[in-house]
């Protein structure tokens, strides 16, 4: 019986002290109710979002004045000042948003800064996919949707590894450079070394994607040379709902999901996945020791929970399985990967925030008898009482296990601390500065600063402009691989490795002369320094197994720190909404490297793309609407080390990707689409640890969402 009057002593005091803000989102110009925009209280770090009926509430608010900040895809933001919330008081505020159908600053991003903002606000430069993108390509895999963004290139390739395998080269390096994460947990699969496999997490559970370019190690750590590629998932919604995809399609392919999110009461939210997906895979002529061995099966299982304890205390849990199969020389293998993870917010008061979190992945793999580990607990702490800054203060511990054909067990532990701090002194004017401490086990330890501004001269035109160090440590297999055989040489480690270095520029302009209209320009410079390389040490002789005169020379190559590059390039992006609800991008990007040591490029050379795509959606009628896209890849001029002799290089061919989609959708609740790749029938020449050439067969999809 004192336990329940305490906990009700408890709520009422709650309540004495906090308020609500509640209110309906408009359309300006139609009156019509809204739903779907994010409404967030900046200073304390609170958002929700409106229903499908435009209604919102923020509820357990300390007193005190807020800003509210609203933005909704196609409107352009809006800020309310001064808005007192008072003791036990629901305070309504309705709210009217001006159309601006292109302006997707209005998105929130966490990457760039690793708090939530507005994709505008942000200094660094951001690329974001959004669900409704993915949904209106209907994408076998993310990778056709990450096609689409300039100075972001998709490899893939296996020789011994997984066959859905996609690489991101970010930025013209390679792929081992990018750091690619899902909700902020580091993305590990199988052939890590040569970059993380994307096409693990399906695409119906993606939220957005984000890709910041440039440096990043001064945030986030070891990698991220080339940038970070950060997959968010779906959470949890007040509003209940249930999506199912079904489709099939060329290639045996079948696949099946489910998607339900919605609450348990006003404080707890929950998204519950499940996915399985069978297929023959892509049809390849090279490697030809994978011929009729690219199907697999896969299931994926992704739960999630948010929960407000309290008006100062929050929480947010998942749980990401997946469990595949594949053939390979007859022999049946399997894979998984599990990654749970928790994060704690704490908000004592208006200006402080405490965050503490954790993630454990394993990858284990038994073609390779690979197994990869991370565990990584961190705290971050943030605080707004200064003047126009936001400081971020925070610290990681990451253990790591690795073990794999010619790697035996072994463990690495590393420590982080990181300071940042965001500062507007004027209102065109933003900046943020960054620095960090690395030691990872048996190596020195590592600093990585970082400056990036954003200067906005006219409401038109942003400038942005990033300078960073960035760095790459050594990892097991780098340091411990025991003849691991390639043909005719094999690869050794070296335990006396020192980390990679790269000092970064990435700058650019964003343009919008009209609200239908943007325009992103941005370049990029690399420099790097002590890059691992395997180099030629001696030639060993192998006697034949049957002790005859038959003997093999393997030339045995080991890793060292003796390279230095130079990596610059320069992209283009157009977005016009030409149409209502239709959208043209078009995107331009070349990339040169060059190692300066040898005049050749780097193990991948990603050259030049182009893309364009036409998307959209429209109503013919109150209970029936009609879209898809159109899309088309061009890639050119690529290179890719010989790896039996690193001084050479191998040419990728050529090739131009054209792909079509169409979608029909009855009573906002039931879709007909589907799909048309590689209408050209152009063979597709690409690279990860081998050359994999898939054959220029157009496949087919077609499917049902309810």
């Amino acid at each position: 019986m004192k336990f329940v009057l305490l906990i009700v002593l408890g709520a009422g005091l709650i309540a004495q002290n906090t308020g609500s803000i509640s209110g309906k989102i408009f359309d300006a110009d139609t009156e019509n109710s809204l739903g779907g925009a994010t409404i967030r209280i900046v200073s304390i770090n609170r958002s929700t979002g409106a229903d499908d009926s435009g209604n919102y509430i923020l509820q357990n608010l300390p007193i005190g004045n807020y800003e509210l900040k609203i933005s909704h895809i196609g409107y352009a933001t809006q800020i309310i000042d001064d808005v007192e919330v008072e003791a036990g008081k629901e305070i309504n505020v309705d709210i009217r948003l001006v159309s601006a159908p292109i302006i997707g600053n209005a998105v929130e991003v966490f990457t760039p800064t690793r708090r939530s903002q507005l994709l505008e606000d942000t200094p660094e430069i951001t690329l974001v996919i959004r669900d409704i993108d993915i949904e209106q390509l209907s994408p076998g895999d993310i990778s056709d949707a990450i096609a689409y963004l300039p100075g972001v290139s998709i490899e893939g390739g296996t020789g011994s590894g997984q066959p859905y395998d996609k690489i991101v080269s970010i930025n013209g390096l390679p792929a081992q450079y990018s750091l690619v994460m899902m909700n902020g947990a580091r993305v590990v699969s199988s052939h890590w070394h040569t970059g993380a496999n994307i096409n693990i997490i399906p695409p119906e559970v993606i939220e957005q994607i984000e890709v910041v370019k440039g440096a990043a190690s001064a945030q986030y750590g070891s990698e991220g040379l080339g940038g970070v590629l950060n997959i968010i998932t779906k959470r949890g919604d007040k509003n209940p709902s249930t999506l199912f995809t079904a489709y099939g399609g060329s290639r045996n392919t079948q696949y099946y999901s489910l998607l339900q999110n919605g609450n348990v009461n006003d404080d707890v939210s929950y998204c519950s996945f499940a996915s399985w997906e069978k297929t023959d895979g892509d049809s390849i002529i090279e490697p030809t020791h994978r011929l009729g061995e690219f199907g697999y099966d896969k299931f994926t299982l992704l739960q999630s929970m948010d929960a407000d304890i309290s008006a100062n205390l929050s929480t947010k849990a998942q749980m990401f399985y997946l469990s595949s199969h594949t053939s390979f020389r007859e022999t049946e293998y399997e894979s998984w990967l599990i990654t749970p993870k928790i994060d704690l917010e704490y908000s004592p008061t208006q200006n402080i925030d405490f965050t503490l979190s954790g993630y454990y992945t394993q990858w284990n793999g038994e073609i390779n008898t690979e197994k990869n580990e991370i565990a990584e607990p961190q705290i971050i702490i943030g605080y707004k009482g200064l003047k126009d800054n936001y400081l971020l203060v925070g610290g990681e511990y990451i253990y790591r296990n690795f073990t794999r054909k010619a790697v035996e067990e072994q463990d690495q532990i590393a420590t982080g601390v990181f300071i940042q701090d965001e500062w507007s002194p004027m209102a065109k004017l933003s900046l943020l500065g960054a620095l960090r401490y690395d030691k990872v086990e048996n190596i020195d330890g590592v600093i990585t600063p970082k400056l990036t501004l954003k200067y906005r001269p006219i409401e038109i035109m942003d400038f942005r402009l990033s300078v960073g160090r960035g760095f790459r440590a050594p990892t097991v297999q780098d340091l411990y691989e025991e003849s691991y055989g390639h043909g005719d040489y094999r690869r050794e480690g070296n335990p006396n490795l020192e980390p990679e270095y790269s000092t970064g520029v990435t700058g650019g302009m964003e343009f919008q002369p009209y609200s239908s209209l943007t325009i992103l320009i941005d370049g990029y410079y690399t420099a790097m320094t002590d890059m691992i390389t395997p180099v030629f040490d001696h030639t060993e002789i192998i006697i034949d197994s049957s002790e005859t005169v038959d003997t093999t020379e393997l030339d045995i190559y080991i890793r060292q720190n003796i390279h230095e590059a130079t990596i610059y390039g320069g992209e283009i992006k157009i977005c016009y909404n030409f149409f209502r609800n239709f959208i043209l991008d078009g995107a331009f990007n070349y990339t040169h490297n060059e190692n300066k040591m040898t005049g050749t490029s780097l193990p991948y050379y990603p050259g030049m793309t182009a893309s364009a795509k036409l998307s959209g959606h429209e109503a013919i009628t109150p209970w029936l609407g009609a879209g898809g896209f159109v899309g088309i890849n061009f890639i050119s001029n690529r290179k890719v080390w010989n790896w039996n002799n690193v001084s050479e290089e191998i040419e990728l061919e050529d090739y131009m990707k054209l792909d079509a989609g169409l979608n029909i959708k009855f009573l906002d609740r039931y879709e007909l689409f589907g799909t048309v790749n590689n209408i050209l029938g152009q063979e597709i020449h690409m690279f990860e640890d081998v050359e994999l050439l898939i054959d220029g067969i157009p496949q087919f999809t077609g499917g049902i969402r309810l």
